[in-house]
């Protein structure tokens, strides 16, 4: 088994050597704070891997946001099952449920098979994002995706992938 963990810190957008001017309506710099934990082990014949993200980006006040994300792949043999969830969210109270504000929720799930020089997967991904609190309804994307590749030799690799995408704005 194998646990990690991952921090980063930038203190300023800026460049210079004077303390961050963040938050409030005269914030022009940007902090980050970044924390990600991943662990993969084998749990008898599945292969495990998961991970937990958080990061908050503190700028103006009209552009601070914090988000967090979690995944996990399951391997059976050939097989791997995944998905993953993620939450974004604005920090001062100063733009929610307007048209800029970064509010969004995703989640993905997929699938693949891996036999030999052939693999073939299915990932289908949603994304929400409430905007506009004057309008009803949410911006949304809803995406399938197929793909399969075939490994002709070393270095050379066919592939082909399909789309599907639809689209809702909050309006319509």
């Amino acid at each position: 088994s194998d646990f990690k963990i991952g921090a980063s810190f930038a203190p300023s957008s800026a460049g210079t050597d004077v303390m961050p001017a963040v938050g409030g309506n005269a914030g022009t710099d940007t902090q980050e704070y970044n924390l990600a934990l991943a662990y993969s082990s084998k749990l008898g014949s599945v292969d495990i891997s998961a991970d937990l993200g958080f990061g908050e980006t503190h700028g103006e006040a009209a552009s601070s946001s914090k988000a967090w994300r979690t995944g996990i792949n399951l391997g059976f043999g050939n097989v791997v099952v995944g998905g993953s969830y993620r939450k974004t969210s604005e920090i001062d109270n100063l733009i929610a449920g307007t048209a800029n504000s970064p509010e969004e929720t995703a989640f993905d799930a997929g699938i693949t098979y891996d036999s030999g020089p052939w693999a073939i997967g299915a990932n289908y991904l949603n994304v929400s994002a409430p905007k506009s609190s004057a309008i009803q309804g949410d911006d949304e994307s809803s995406q399938l995706f197929l793909g399969a590749s075939y490994t002709m030799g070393p270095g050379i690799e066919l592939l082909g992938n399909v789309f599907h995408v639809e689209w809702d704005d909050e309006s319509t």
